[in-house]
């Protein structure tokens, strides 16, 4: 009888091996679960950066309407209502430095057409008006100054220690805008035939001819987009402007009060003189040295000279 146990089933055992079909079988199934398991690992890997990338879009999105939303409402757009540039000194000297004078106010102002204005009428009135806004007295600013309009300090002039202003270097400044209402003031004068005391008529043309074309030069330098409407009246048929706009307005106040508080009088200023340490002077146009009477004084060194006032 044939059992494991039995001579011959002792034999069979000793020559039996497994089936080999049987392990390609079960190395087949391993593979194929390992397979399995990879397939499973790079579509949850997938399935992640899917996410991954579906919530940076929502981000993106949510971040571009926010975007969007506050250039709607925000005001660091230009728009045709406002004026956004800000005026400012930089370092005034003397040290320490006084207080911006160009600051901004809050509110949106009306600015009226107003027929009555002083600004708007003639005699000693109005021409004290215009001439407590319009003092071109020359200020002193420091080196940093200079420097941020763009100069050279070894060519801009300096104050001398005569003044007192003290140790740091004071050079001679002036306020731009006090220049422009000067020359506004001078072209309104005009209007009523009043001439500077003393003046030829070809200093007092070359002055007016300066006077427009640096009012218009500052005029296209701060262009802007603000608008003005129309409304309609009772003399007109058609639409008649409206010239009351809205504008946020530099407090020009402060601007005057700071030029009364640190300028220096021009007949002091006019008795400096130009020191050694200077270097050679800028050469004038010969019209303009023709009509100050500079050859009256000096000879003619044929030089035509490269700078204006």
């Amino acid at each position: 009888m044939f059992g494991w146990t039995s001579p011959l089933g002792r034999a069979f055992r000793q020559q039996y091996k497994p089936v080999e079909s049987h392990r390609e079988d079960r190395d087949v199934k391993k593979g194929n679960q390992d397979a399995e398991e990879e397939e499973l690992a790079t579509a949850h890997t997938a399935l992640q950066n899917a996410r991954t990338l579906h919530h940076i879009s929502i981000l993106f999105f949510i971040s571009s309407c926010i975007i969007l939303l506050l250039a709607a409402t925000q005001p660091w757009l230009p728009k045709p209502h406002r004026v956004w540039h800000q005026p400012k000194l930089t370092s005034i000297f003397p040290s320490p430095p006084a207080p911006t004078p160009a600051t901004i106010d809050a509110k949106l102002l009306i600015l009226p057409s107003t027929p009555g204005s002083v600004y708007r009428s003639q005699g000693p009135e109005t021409d004290a008006a215009w001439a407590a806004i319009s003092s071109t007295d020359p200020i002193p600013i420091s080196r940093a100054d200079v420097i941020a309009a763009g100069k050279d300090p070894r060519k801009a002039a300096k104050f001398n220690s005569s003044f007192g202003l003290g140790e740091e270097e004071a050079y001679a400044g002036r306020l731009d805008v006090l220049h422009q209402v000067h020359c506004l003031n001078r072209l309104r004068k005009e209007i009523y035939n009043a001439k500077e005391d003393g003046w030829k008529k070809e200093m007092d043309d070359l002055h007016l001819s300066h006077c427009i074309w640096y009012l218009l030069q500052n005029i296209m330098c701060t262009a802007n987009y603000d608008v003005y409407t129309h409304i309609w009246t009772d003399t007109f048929e058609y639409p008649y402007p409206d010239f009351n706009i809205q504008k946020k307005c530099t407090k020009f106040d402060d601007v005057v009060k700071y030029q009364a508080k640190h300028s220096i009088k021009q007949r002091l200023f006019e008795q400096m003189r130009r020191p050694e340490e200077y270097g050679p002077p800028a050469k004038m146009v010969r019209k303009f040295k023709e009509i100050h009477g500079w050859y009256d004084t000096h000879e003619d060194d044929g030089s035509e000279g490269d700078t204006i006032g």
